[in-house]
C-alpha cells in the first residue's frame, strides 16, 4: 500500500532533518545575517556640508544593471531623508551631452553633489550539505485456508525486499558584493570635485538572496554619508515622515508617532518643532504648504505635487493631500481628517 502524500513529506522531511541541524549550525557560525566591512575617506577641508540633494549614477552600459542600481541606491537615500535623483532619469543615457547640457540639467533639480557608484566584484560562495542513504524494507505476505477431512488450516507464506534510497544533499548560495562609491562636489563654474568615498564589502548568509545584500550595501553607505554630515544627517526623525517642497526635501514631521498631540517631531502636534513654530509648517493656513493655490499644498485640491509620505526604507507610499487623484497611504482616513477640520478649515 502507498503512503499518503502528507505521510511521505513527513518522512523525507525526518530524514533530511540531519542536514537541516547542520544548515542551522553553519548559520550560527557564520552568522545569518547580512554583514558588511567598509572603509570610508572624507576630504576634511570641506567641514560638514549636509548636502540634501544628491544624483545618483551607475557608470555601466548596461541599462538592467544601471536601473537596478540607481533606483535602489535612490531609495536608501531618501531612507536618510535628502532628495535623491536617478542619473538616468535627469541625463537619459541616449546621446552625449556638452558639459553645459549636463550642468544645466543638474541645476534643474538643484542638485548639490552627484553619487557614483560602481560594482567592482560580484561572487557566489557554494556549500552543499552530503547526500543521505537509507535502507527501506519492503514485506509481503499471503495467507492461504485449506480444508482437509472437514478441519481447516491457514497457511502464510511471506517474503522481503530491501530497497536503498538516497535523498540528494542540499546547496546553499551566499552572496558577496563589492561597491566603490565616490561623491563630488557639483561646481557650475568648474569641474566636479571628489570629497567623499568608500569601498565596501557586503555578504549574505544562506538564507540571503542578491537583493537583499545590494539593499543592504546601499542603505550601509547611505548612512555612513550622513554620520560624516557629507548629507544632512536626519536620523533622529525616524519612521513614516512628510516631505514637501517643490523638490520634496523639506521635513514636515513624523506620521506613525504613536504619542501625536505630545511628539515634538510630530506633524500633529501644533507646537511641536514642525507646529506653528516652523516657517514651513503645514499649520500655516497661508503657507506654501497649506494655500488654496500652492501647487505643494495639502489643501490644495487640484495640488500636483503634494508632500510625499516616506517610509523608513525610503519608499514613496503615499501623498499628505486632500487632493483625490493621491492615495494618502497611511491611515487614510484619520489623517484626512485632521487635514480637513485642523489643518484646511477656514475659520
Amino acid at each position: 500500500m502507498s503512503q499518503p502524500g502528507s505521510l511521505r513529506s513527513l518522512n523525507i522531511l525526518i530524514l533530511l532533518f540531519p542536514a537541516m541541524v547542520g544548515v542551522v549550525a553553519l548559520c550560527g557560525l557564520f552568522a545569518c545575517t547580512t554583514t558588511s566591512s567598509l572603509v570610508r575617506v572624507k576630504d576634511e577641508s570641506i567641514g560638514s556640508p549636509q548636502y540634501t540633494k544628491i544624483v545618483v549614477s551607475t557608470p555601466t552600459e548596461d541599462l538592467q544593471v544601471r536601473d537596478y542600481i540607481e533606483s535602489l541606491f535612490a531609495a536608501r537615500l531618501r531612507g536618510v531623508y535628502v532628495s535623491s535623483y536617478r542619473a538616468m532619469d535627469v541625463l537619459p543615457p541616449l546621446r552625449e551631452y556638452t558639459p553645459e547640457e549636463i550642468a544645466d540639467r543638474l541645476n534643474s533639480v538643484g542638485a548639490q553633489v552627484l553619487l557614483v557608484v560602481a560594482v567592482t566584484d560580484f561572487w557566489q560562495t557554494h556549500f552543499t550539505t552530503p547526500s543521505t542513504t537509507f535502507e527501506k524494507t519492503q514485506s509481503k505476505s499471503n495467507t492461504y485456508v485449506t480444508q482437509w477431512g472437514g478441519l481447516l488450516s491457514a497457511k502464510t507464506i511471506g517474503s522481503s525486499t530491501s530497497v536503498s534510497q538516497t535523498i540528494p544533499g542540499i546547496t546553499l548560495t551566499q552572496s558577496n558584493v563589492k561597491l566603490d562609491a565616490r561623491i563630488f562636489q557639483i561646481d557650475i563654474q568648474g569641474p566636479p570635485k571628489m570629497i567623499w568615498r568608500s569601498n565596501s564589502t557586503t555578504s549574505g548568509d544562506f538564507f540571503v538572496g542578491d537583493s537583499k545584500v545590494m539593499r543592504d550595501a546601499a542603505q550601509k553607505i547611505a548612512r555612513e554619508l550622513a554620520t560624516d554630515s557629507v548629507l544632512k544627517n536626519l536620523g533622529q526623525y525616524k519612521g513614516v515622515v512628510a516631505l514637501g517642497g517643490s523638490l520634496n526635501d523639506v521635513m514636515l514631521g513624523r506620521l506613525d508617532t504613536r504619542d501625536a498631540l505630545w511628539d515634538t517631531m510630530s506633524i500633529f502636534y501644533e507646537r511641536g518643532t514642525f507646529g506653528v513654530y516652523a516657517s514651513e509648517s503645514v499649520w500655516h493656513r497661508d503657507g506654501v504648504h497649506a494655500s488654496d493655490t500652492s501647487s505643494c499644498s495639502v489643501c490644495n485640491l487640484n495640488a500636483q505635487n503634494p508632500p510625499i509620505i516616506v517610509d523608513e526604507e525610503g519608499r514613496i507610499i503615499g501623498r499628505l493631500t486632500l487632493n483625490p487623484q493621491f492615495e494618502i497611504g497611511i491611515r487614510t482616513e484619520s489623517v484626512k481628517h485632521w487635514l480637513e477640520e485642523r489643518i484646511c478649515k477656514r475659520k
